[in-house]
């Protein structure tokens, strides 16, 4: 009755949905919590991936996969504990503060230079035996995704999110700066 093309889009579609909802809902943890909590807690999904694999697919998890596991819960344990306690950045004006800071400004200008020269020196000569030159490249960028998530998630918290579309575009255009526009 019900074709096997059928059922095989049936279950992507819903494998889909909940990675989908999986993200939303991590969206939503980095509008209310620092990142410092998040991020952490984020990676733990990994491991609850590797151990549903083992139970509802058979797959057997060897010694070192095990002790995977336990380093990653030890690891978000420790982190969560032991996070700093940081001002809570709660305005886009608070966020732009912080990503032009010397130390983030040093750390955006090594993590592309690092990225550039695995691109372009490491891909072409060991990329293809090497999958660490790829995994390296995407860690890199995806260190990016942290505070470009939370920008966005204070955006839309706070609604500031057209105010400062339009001072941006409008910055060099206009004479003198509108009302709204002043920090």
């Amino acid at each position: 009755m019900f074709s096997f093309h059928l059922c095989l889009s049936v279950c992507l579609s819903v494998c889909l949905s909940s990675v989908g909802a999986g993200e939303v809902c991590n969206f939503a943890a980095y509008m209310f919590a620092p990142a410092t909590l998040v991020t952490p807690l984020g990676a733990l999904s990994v491991l609850i991936s590797a151990v549903l694999s083992s139970y509802l697919l058979g797959e057997v998890l060897n010694v070192v996969g095990k002790l995977g596991c336990v380093l990653c819960v030890l690891g978000s344990i420790l982190l969560v504990i032991h996070a700093p306690q940081e001002q809570e950045v709660t305005s886009l004006q608070d966020m732009t503060n912080k990503l032009l800071e010397p130390g983030f400004l040093v750390y955006v200008s090594a993590v592309f230079l690092l990225c550039a020269v695995l691109v372009f020196y490491f891909s072409p000569r060991v990329g293809s035996s090497n999958i660490l030159v790829y995994i390296s490249i995407c860690s890199l960028l995806g260190a990016f995704t942290v505070s470009s998530v939370k920008g966005l998630a204070i955006a839309i918290n706070t609604g500031e999110t057209q105010t400062h579309f339009k001072c941006y575009i409008n910055e060099g255009s206009l004479k003198q700066r509108p009302e709204y526009c002043k920090a």
